[in-house]
């Protein structure tokens, strides 16, 4: 059974990290074996060392966690660009839980979760190796915008925004 929450305590908290270290070892070994980076490059050991929550932090943001038959194995951050648009970190779903149909859940959630803050838009920057989860943010009804991100590891990315007054979940979900 999946469950999706709000990462609070300090358990929830570490959870999410162990999830963001696996997500950013995953980022880093697609740097270089795609060859956007060198094995030694400085910017490989500074890449997501942020302490959590961090920005994420309520009330300019939140960390979701997802567990699933109750063993962490997703994770989301949010945090606002300015009062309505806000842009969606770090989505993470644990190779052993993916293919479940839990990518949909955890958006719908985190959805719900952006427009309690307020937020009208939801943006993402998806690297390019991400191709599944583009194919994904597509179905789920995000259009591609110009660059947003100033950030030079995220040269070349797909970036994405999703109207979350008007959107409906595009993708169905399977009957359980």
């Amino acid at each position: 059974m999946l469950k999706i929450i709000p990462a609070q305590t300090k358990q929830e908290i570490a959870a999410v990290d162990v999830l963001f270290r696996e997500y950013s070892a995953w980022c880093k070994e697609k740097f270089v074996s795609t060859g956007m980076l060198k094995p030694d490059a400085p910017e490989l050991q500074s890449f997501n060392k942020e302490i959590l929550p961090g920005e994420y932090r309520h009330p300019n943001g939140f960390l979701l966690l997802a567990y699933l038959d109750n063993a962490p194995v997703g994770c989301m951050f949010m945090h606002k660009l300015d009062e309505q648009v806000c842009e969606l970190k770090r989505f993470y779903i644990n190779p052993m839980a993916r293919g479940k149909n839990l990518a949909v859940e955890m958006l719908n959630e985190f959805c719900r979760h952006a427009r309690q803050y307020g937020s009208r838009r939801l943006r993402i920057s998806s690297h390019h190796f991400m191709d599944k989860a583009i194919g994904i943010y597509r179905r789920y009804g995000f259009y591609e915008i110009s660059n947003y991100v100033k950030d030079p590891l995220q040269a070349g990315n797909v970036q994405m925004e999703l109207d979350l007054e008007t959107h409906q979940s595009k993708i169905q979900q399977p009957h359980k």
